[in-house]
């Protein structure tokens, strides 16, 4: 098949990373690809000629649900790949502006079954992958201090200030524990603390080196309000590491096959100045600081779990098997 990516590639935003994976995957999967819109910066993703040259196939558009959706008239089959976090999109634009859309995928069951209730057209499963450089832990680290690590954009929506003030307020300068952040330049938390067991790393990590990360972590947290699915955990998976997150959201596709914990929650509104609207889940933090004491003190033996069930991770979860699923029921 020969498709048309609308999309962004590159190696420093959601967006454009989706984009970048979905054309590799779609590669080693010998189908034909060439990305317009954005500037590429993998030139060995781009198929040679332009789009007069070719019959497409399939046209797929990798966006926020908030348009515009109406795809070029050259395509036989036009889709969006999309991304959303909480359970209310901009119903307005989803709805008024499908025309040529054929199909919508959504990385997870979570969005696409809100998503479901929103369009008249089929809406499919495209997961999201993970491919590692670094191999899969050899061996469960020593006894010592607990580490803890939480990696991504740092905001409300991820809990980020929520688990600033757990070790702020229950593992105060506790030398058995530490949490460490990966967030963008220039974060601050918004709320105040003086414990001396948080570190943030505020530097650029290359993929490597955010692997590196991971491997050095006990577990490493998730307690999200909401993801459309979740990469943090799944990457951390792959290598043989402890996960810990919340129980509810995208990222439960993967989970039951991953070392994990999850969080209690409840429902609740998302705030009112919020970017998007809707709800999401509030993690309880009892539950959160009891599973972290829990990894803490020992009592939660993930380690050998984890990297037995990498090696299946990396297998089910790869971005070109999670496209080979994606293309299966897109044919039927």
């Amino acid at each position: 098949m020969f498709f048309l990516l609308d999309t962004k590639i590159s190696d420093k935003d959601s967006f454009g990373i989706v984009g970048l994976n979905v054309a590799r995957a779609l590669k080693a999967l010998n189908h034909s690809v060439l990305t317009i819109r954005w500037p590429e910066s993998d030139p060995n993703i781009k198929s040679p000629g332009d789009t007069a040259a070719h019959t497409v196939d399939c046209f797929i558009r990798v966006c926020h649900p908030d348009g515009p959706f109406s795809p070029p008239n050259i395509c036989k089959n036009s889709g969006v790949l999309c991304m959303f976090e909480t359970t209310e999109l901009y119903k307005r634009t989803v709805l008024s502006d499908l025309n040529g859309v054929n199909f919508f995928a959504t990385p997870s069951t979570w969005c696409t079954n809100i998503l479901k209730e929103l369009v008249n057209v089929p809406v499919y499963v495209w997961n999201h992958g993970v491919d590692c450089i670094r191999d899969i832990r050899a061996s469960r680290l020593p006894a010592g201090k607990c580490r803890v690590v939480m990696a991504g954009h740092q905001e409300s929506r991820k809990f980020s200030d929520g688990t600033v003030k757990i070790f702020n307020d229950y593992f105060f300068n506790d030398p058995l524990i530490e949490l460490v952040v990966k967030c963008q330049k220039g974060y601050k938390p918004g709320i105040s603390y003086n414990t001396n067991n948080i570190t943030f790393i505020e530097d650029d990590l290359t993929r490597e080196e955010l692997e590196d990360l991971y491997l050095t972590a006990n577990v490493v947290i998730m307690p999200s309000r909401g993801e459309g699915f979740g990469l943090t955990a799944l990457e951390a998976a792959a290598l043989g590491v402890p996960i810990l997150v919340t129980g509810y959201g995208g990222h439960m596709d993967y989970v039951p096959d991953c070392a994990a914990i999850t969080i209690d929650y409840k429902i609740v509104d998302v705030p009112e100045n919020y970017l998007w609207k809707g709800q999401w889940a509030e993690p309880s933090v009892e539950d959160f600081m009891h599973k972290l004491e829990l990894f803490r003190d020992g009592e939660i033996k993930l380690g050998q779990e984890a990297i037995d069930k990498a090696p299946l991770v990396r297998a089910k979860w790869s971005w070109k098997a999670t496209t080979a699923r994606f293309l299966k029921e897109l044919n039927g």
